[in-house]
C-alpha cells in the first residue's frame, strides 16, 4: 500500500507518503529536506512497518507560506499527519 496525500495543518498542507504494513514510523528529516531523503531506507524497513515520509512545511511538496515558520508550528504538521495516515 502507498498512499501520497496531504494533511491539512492551520493554512499549510503538509505532504506525505506512507508504505509498508505494521506500526509505523514517522520518518522526519532534517529542516530542509524533503522526505525522500529516505528512500535508501524505505525497501528494508518497509518490509516489517509502515513507514510515513513527510515533507516539512517550507520544503518538497507541502505548501511554503510566506511567514516564519516555529518547531510547534512543525510539531503540530507532523501530528496532523500522523492523524490522517
Amino acid at each position: 500500500m502507498k498512499l501520497m496525500p496531504y494533511a491539512k495543518s492551520g493554512d499549510a498542507e503538509i505532504y506525505f507518503e506512507s508504505t509498508g504494513a505494521g506500526p509505523p514510523i514517522l520518518l522526519i528529516p532534517g529542516w530542509t529536506y524533503p522526505g525522500w531523503i529516505w528512500y535508501k531506507q524505505i525497501p528494508e524497513l518497509s518490509k516489517c512497518r509502515r513507514l510515513i515520509t513527510v515533507d516539512l512545511r517550507g520544503t518538497g511538496k507541502s505548501s511554503k507560506p510566506d511567514y516564519p515558520y516555529t518547531i510547534e508550528m512543525m510539531a503540530r504538521d507532523c501530528i496532523a499527519v500522523v492523524r490522517e495516515a
